[in-house]
């Protein structure tokens, strides 16, 4: 008898889970897609934040970089810098709980082959005035 039940409890246990895990696939939203030009004209109204992303670029396309530095002991100069992240060439990238990824054509966001790095530090080499190096590299399709 006490097999029985412990029986029932376990196949009762499993398809409990196998209802929740259907029920988490079956919710998520759809992304909502946009275009770079579509954005500064207003398009992410129907965005609330809480479906992924999807941004198209096309090539030649220019974001400008907004850089901050809040501190009591350095300063930035320029306040400001004028930095722009240009596309290259036409592409899509997609903002989501797993992070951010580019596609080639706007369906395929698989895993990168080789994953991005950003790296920040202080380069002082011999003959070479120090500097304070940010580099970012992407991740490769």
């Amino acid at each position: 008898m006490l097999r029985r039940s412990r029986r029932r409890w376990f196949f009762r246990s499993l398809s409990l889970l196998a209802l929740l895990g259907l029920t988490a696939c079956a919710h998520s939203p759809d992304p909502v897609r946009v275009s770079l030009a579509q954005i500064g004209n207003g398009g992410l109204t129907r965005w609330t934040g809480k479906a992924p992303l999807i941004v198209e670029f096309q090539a030649g396309d220019h974001l400008p970089i907004h850089m901050e530095l809040s501190s009591e002991d350095f300063a930035l100069e320029p306040s400001t810098p004028a930095l722009e992240l240009v596309a290259r060439r036409h592409c899509f990238v997609r903002f989501d709980d797993h992070g951010i990824r580019t596609s080639s054509d706007g369906q395929s966001f698989d895993e990168p082959k080789q994953p991005g790095s950003f790296r920040i530090g202080l380069n002082a080499s011999p003959g070479v005035p120090p500097r304070f190096d940010v580099i970012v590299h992407a991740a490769r399709r």
